[in-house]
């Protein structure tokens, strides 16, 4: 019930001035500080979690992830 974006900020991969632009932008919207961000949001693009790296696995994390999801 999730979709997954990816925005690449390594600057390792070459990119549109559109795309840096667009990533520039949502990057200030959601005040990216660090990487990986990892937050999550609503239909209307409202925040409604962050958090970030999480160990013991994928399981572990889509665990985290529906806690999170639930609180909200």
């Amino acid at each position: 019930n999730l979709i997954l974006l990816e925005l690449d900020f390594s600057g390792k991969k070459p990119q549109s001035p559109k795309i840096k632009k667009q990533n520039n932008e949502l990057a200030m919207k959601y005040a990216v500080r660090g990487f990986p961000t990892i937050i999550l949001i609503n239909e209307k693009g409202d925040i409604i979690a962050r958090t970030g790296y999480r160990r013991g696995g994928p399981a572990k994390y889509i665990e985290h992830l529906k806690k999170l999801i639930s609180q909200n």
